[in-house]
């Protein structure tokens, strides 16, 4: 497995994807995405442009030439987040 079909499997599994509806919105086989993920088979300028649509990222990022920032939101109302705050009067005002 070449490392941009590794990426791309990555990708599409993270999206809840199987390779039939990858194929499907690149308009191509399913054997296809099997091959290109494997490294089998090479993938087109043409499709890498959409391959970066269907997956929202940069053409770069699938090439693995740059990494693009993970943005991580925590949930203030998980249980194991919240803290105990302890208040301390200033003596001196």
């Amino acid at each position: 497995m070449t490392d941009l079909g590794r990426r791309i499997k990555i990708m599409r599994q993270e999206r809840g994807m199987n390779q039939q509806v990858l194929a499907d919105l690149l308009s191509v086989a399913r054997t296809t995405i099997t091959q290109i993920e494997k490294g089998t088979r090479k993938v087109t300028a043409d499709e890498l442009i959409k391959l970066s649509e269907i997956f929202d990222v940069s053409v770069e990022n699938l090439l693995g030439l740059k990494r693009e920032p993970e943005i991580i939101l925590d949930d203030k109302n998980d249980k194991q987040s919240k803290e105990q705050h302890m208040r301390i009067k200033d003596p001196r005002k």
